[in-house]
């Protein structure tokens, strides 16, 4: 991803939590109408369990291992962890406004244009509410997932070294939020 890691290459983002993640790539996965019937039917627990869920995603992503199907190890997250603390910007998408913030300060964005230009604003505004929607109407009415639950603890292992990556990640962000306070 970052062979040699050029000083000039870097990266901005904005990670959702792993299990918030997980249950967004679920919900994708069983409305795609490309997908036969049956598989449109799977539980999130059976889809956790299927090898149509992929684990470990930013894992890969950041150590540059492109086949989601081959596994990660510590040397991986401890690769990605550099890349992000050397290259990275990081956003959070439970402080959506407050890493939209820290963007636009890092790179110099003019804040009015940045956050209220109308296509960028609509933009924001109708994918935050796309998915806030799925997430209360989809996830709070018919599943129960709450920390420390099992199907929340079955996503947490099959996604150990992303969660590790995720608070890592998130910890940067807090530190990178005082940049512009």
């Amino acid at each position: 991803l970052f062979d040699g890691f050029n000083d000039k290459s870097y990266l901005f983002t904005m990670l959702r939590h792993p299990v918030d993640q997980t249950i967004m790539s679920y919900y994708k996965f069983i409305n795609n109408p490309d997908r036969e019937s049956d598989l449109l039917q799977m539980t999130l627990q059976e889809y956790i369990e299927s090898p149509y869920m992929d684990s470990n995603i930013l894992t890969h992503f950041l150590s540059n291992v492109s086949n989601l199907k081959d596994p990660v190890d510590r040397e991986h997250l401890n690769l990605a962890k550099e890349i992000l603390r050397r290259k990275g910007l990081v956003g959070v998408y439970e402080v959506f406004d407050e890493s939209v913030e820290l963007f636009t300060a890092y790179f110099g964005w003019n804040e009015t244009i940045a956050l209220n230009d109308e296509c960028v604003s609509n933009h924001i505004t109708d994918s935050l509410k796309r998915t806030r929607t799925i997430h209360k109407k989809f996830i709070h009415q018919n599943y129960n997932i709450k920390y420390g639950s099992e199907i929340y603890n079955a996503i947490v292992l099959k996604n150990e070294y992303d969660m590790d990556l995720y608070w890592y990640a998130y910890d940067l962000h807090k530190a990178r939020q005082l940049w512009i306070e």
